[in-house]
């Protein structure tokens, strides 16, 4: 391959499905490069929870509509990722001159439910009935998100590129990325370790190796 319409490094979760809706636009050629394997770093490691209790609107909205898709995974990207549902706890330090952070967590509820996210602010007494394995001695309130669930973050994140794959882009593993070409102040494509890439488009979405590239 010496040419793509679009060009997009890191073959993590961002990377893949990046690639997976490109390709689901029909916007031309796609191809994903990845130094080593995909879902080999962060994405392959975390966790993976799928709350969406986050305090600004514009995040819980991404969260929101991410989560759409892990839970009609089957139908939306095809295969499975692996969720598993399960209720989610977040809880703020409410003590001494930290009382103004329940009418705060309250505040982030009531904008999480305008969204659509099924979430509620419940007392300590409450949450320790519903999780009586759980010391909650040193909470007031909580903020009980039952609809959530956690993902197998490998199996999502290859199952990404898999659909990504079966609707036409191309994913390249073991190739690094050296640098972003630049031509007449525009950026024309990339340079591996296997050769120049032209593109109209590059995408970067290698996390923390963001800046290796970008920085130039």
């Amino acid at each position: 391959m010496h040419r793509t319409a679009i060009a997009i490094v890191g073959g993590g979760i961002t990377g893949t499905s990046i690639a997976w809706a490109l390709a689901e636009q029909n916007v031309g050629s796609i191809a994903l490069f990845e130094r080593n394997t995909v879902a080999c770093q962060a994405s392959g490691r975390t966790g993976a929870l799928l709350r969406r209790h986050y305090s600004n609107r514009p995040e819980a909205e991404l969260a929101h509509l991410g989560y759409s898709v892990f839970l009609d995974w089957h139908q939306v990207v095809g295969g499975s990722c692996g969720h598993v549902p399960s209720p989610v706890v977040v809880t703020v330090d409410c003590s001494g001159d930290r009382s103004a952070n329940i009418e705060k967590m309250i505040a982030n509820v009531d904008m999480q439910n305008s969204i659509g996210i099924d979430s509620e602010v419940v007392c300590a007494e409450e949450l320790g009935r519903w999780l009586p394995y759980a010391n909650v001695d040193d909470l007031l309130v909580a903020s009980w998100e039952p609809s959530s669930g956690y993902v197998d973050s490998v199996a999502a994140t290859r199952g990404m590129a898999h659909a990504a794959l079966g609707r036409g882009a191309t994913v390249r593993e073991g190739v690094d990325v050296q640098t972003i070409c630049v031509e007449s102040g525009k950026v024309a494509g990339l340079e591996t370790a296997f050769g120049r890439i032209s593109a109209d488009i590059v995408i970067i979405a290698n996390g923390s190796w963001a800046p290796y590239l970008l920085q130039p």
